[in-house]
């Protein structure tokens, strides 16, 4: 996943640049507005998956782990 959100992230520094290519201040803002909502989601994601998969809420969710690790 880290690999996946670094060439996003590339990407839309790209895109902020080619609007902005004289003014870099310009460019990084543009650039942090538009690319934080992903990382912020991204982010969030990976806390509720991560918890989610180690410290399941209920017997439901521990066997939904179980079945989607294949666990028996």
């Amino acid at each position: 996943m880290g690999g996946s959100v670094a060439i996003l992230g590339a990407a839309a520094l790209a895109d902020a640049l080619a609007q902005h290519p004289t003014d870099i201040q310009a460019a990084f803002r543009l650039y942090d507005e538009s690319f934080r909502p992903t990382v912020e989601a991204i982010q969030t994601q990976a806390v509720e998956f991560r918890l989610e998969m180690f410290l399941p809420r209920s017997e439901e969710a521990l066997q939904d782990r179980n079945a989607r690790l294949s666990i028996r």
